[in-house]
């Protein structure tokens, strides 16, 4: 007679613990995957937002340094700026910066803002006026007389929510700023009623909103912004916003 060895297995409680173990630590694994997406998307948005952000910023500085400089023989031209439209629409103001750009060599013609080339005299005013529509920033150049230069507004950069402007107004007449008012508020120059005193306006303070091209989480979070004089923007979506705020002193002003 052989005698047959006794064989045991897993019992039925071990394998029930053994698949319970099992999907908490793949639960655990999928959460921390979930997570890391997560941040990682989130992280992707706020880059586009600020990268976006950082871009207009820079072009509006370009712009506003050249403000009221003739940059033909160095002097000034005395309103820097048309005007600055206090909230003319939803993505809030609207900045016209007057310059004279370098001059060309005979023949040749300058840039506007859609990139267009236009023919130049030589001592013209040219006026770019800015302005933010349907998330985008708007730009168009015109002649000092109002005459389009550009047949139609160009988009020159997407995921702009909402653009602000304050003057940085010296009340002592010296260079130094004493307070930063809204454009409705600034007192009119001497005998020129209606037209704001920009030789005392020593600086301008911007203020952009800038947020991703799309929604980034499926999460919807609650959020709100203030830039310089605005009223208050709150949003409840999953779109990543950065705002960005600078200050330009004018030194192209009399």
């Amino acid at each position: 007679m052989k005698n047959l060895k006794t064989q045991s297995a897993f019992t039925l409680i071990e394998l029930m613990i053994t698949l319970v173990l099992s999907l908490l630590i793949s639960y655990g694994i999928a959460q921390v995957l979930i997570s890391s997406n997560r941040s990682s998307v989130t992280s992707d948005g706020l880059s586009q937002a600020q990268e976006t952000g950082r871009f207009v910023m820079d072009y509006l500085a370009e712009h506003i340094r050249s403000a009221g400089l003739n940059a033909i023989d160095g002097s000034v031209v005395t309103t820097p700026f048309d005007r600055i439209i206090n909230d003319a629409r939803p993505g809030g103001d609207e900045i016209r910066i007057r310059t004279v750009p370098p001059a060309p060599v005979a023949g040749e013609t300058i840039d506007t803002c859609t990139g267009v080339n236009t023919p130049f005299n030589g001592t013209q005013v040219i006026e770019h006026r800015l302005w933010i529509d349907n998330n985008n920033l708007m730009c168009q150049s015109f002649t000092d007389a109002g005459v389009a230069l550009d047949a139609a507004p160009q988009a020159l950069a997407a995921g702009i929510e909402a653009l602000h402007v304050v003057l940085g107004y010296s009340d002592n007449n010296s260079d130094s700023v004493t307070r930063y008012i809204n454009i409705d508020d600034t007192p009119d120059g001497p005998g020129t009623p209606g037209v704001p005193d920009w030789s005392n306006v020593k600086a301008i303070k911007v203020s952009i909103l800038s947020r991703s091209i799309a929604d980034f989480t499926t999460e919807q979070r609650a959020s709100s912004y203030v830039l310089l004089d605005s009223p208050l923007y709150q949003f409840n979506d999953s779109v990543s916003r950065q705002a960005f705020t600078s200050t330009y002193f004018l030194k192209n002003s009399k």
